[in-house]
């Protein structure tokens, strides 16, 4: 009888709660070869309200009775005492438990990256007892999972022991299971009398949401530009600009909907694991504006167009390029980059049970 158990008390986060609904919809729809599988969630969100229709997945939700900074380390240097571990063990929250128990750790948050090897990480006391946890328990892990070479390259500069073991595998994946294009989806543009674009984000600092402000600030019209859609709430920024809209976090039909309408994501991002969105562009065929850094050449390749994330400057030209190369008839070749990426969660799942 095996028994796999998952481990996700810390996932609440919008991107990697996607990632990890995503992957338990794999494991509900397919036979992996265990009997039992145990997702240990947290006491509310997306991953709490996943309902399985298998009998062999199971959700137990985890409540927290002491301070969730305290409990959260608890559980990671003695998780025997809160857990039946199983015979495997997949880690979907950043930090590896203490344990024997065969364990493959995905890591999604870029935080854990040190410092002194991406100043963009946070230095913030939290981070910093995270990445103390990770170097204590690394040699515990028998695989760990990222899902760009870029980020395997920054976590092995970071933790000796996974540079030493060269234990880090590369799973990309591909569009959450809510990004539906069973239905023929694909964009449409409206009549405008300029660009529309969007950054679906939440308001972390690392999404450099304040280059955006830059740009309103000294731009409050923007020749070719008709409107930039953000998903945070109007008071969350301090400027307004003419081609500024701020609408909230929008659920998933509608961030579909704002996707389908526009002629191209734009992604400042300065420190990220992977980028979603990123993904979700490329299967929709919009073109791209994203930060000139690894992560984000790592997915797109040579069809996207790069600006300068600390530059207001710099995302004005590229936007000013794109209205030009759109003018000319221009469109993204997303393909070559997509078929890099595993074409279901189905494939996913089975890539992280095969590292057991």
């Amino acid at each position: 009888m095996t028994k796999l158990v998952i481990h996700a008390t810390n996932v609440t986060g919008l991107g990697a709660c996607q990632v990890v609904c995503s992957l338990l919809n794999a494991f509900d729809s397919n036979d992996f070869g265990y009997t039992e599988i145990v997702c240990y969630a947290p006491e509310s969100g997306p991953v709490a309200e996943f309902h399985p229709n298998s009998s062999t997945l199971r959700i137990e939700r985890v409540k927290r009775f002491l301070p969730k900074a305290l409990s959260r380390m608890l559980e990671c240097l003695f998780p025997s005492f809160y857990f039946d571990l199983g015979q495997n063990l997949l880690v979907l929250g950043d930090i590896p438990l203490r344990t024997n128990v065969p364990q493959v750790l995905l890591v999604h948050q870029p935080h854990l990256i040190s410092p002194q090897v991406d100043e963009s990480s946070n230095t913030g006391v939290l981070y910093c007892v995270m990445r103390l946890l990770t170097r204590m328990n690394a040699s515990k892990t028998a695989s760990v999972v990222v899902q760009t070479d870029a980020m395997r390259s920054a976590l092995m500069d970071t933790y000796g022991d996974w540079c030493r073991r060269r234990c880090i595998t590369v799973i990309g994946q591909p569009v959450p299971v809510w990004f539906d294009l069973s239905e023929g989806r694909t964009r449409r543009l409206y009549d405008a009398k300029g660009l529309r674009l969007f950054y679906p984000a939440a308001g972390y600092p690392h999404k450099n949401h304040d280059l955006i402000r830059e740009l309103a600030k000294n731009y409050d019209e923007l020749n070719g530009l008709d409107v930039l859609t953000v998903t945070l709430p109007p008071e969350q920024f301090d400027v307004d600009a003419a081609w500024l809209n701020c609408v909230g976090r929008l659920n998933h039909e509608a961030c579909l909907n704002e996707y389908e309408k526009s002629d191209a994501l734009v992604f400042p991002s300065v420190l990220e694991s992977y980028g979603l969105p990123l993904v979700e562009a490329m299967t929709l065929g919009i073109p791209i504006l994203v930060s000139d850094l690894p992560y984000a050449h790592a997915l797109c390749g040579d069809e996207a167009i790069y600006f300068d994330p600390q530059s207001a400057d710099s995302l004005k030209k590229a936007i000013l390029l794109l209205n030009s190369k759109l003018q000319d008839g221009w469109e993204p070749e997303w393909e070559p980059q997509l078929s890099k990426l595993p074409k279901t969660w189905s494939e996913v799942a089975r890539q992280f049970v095969d590292l057991f």
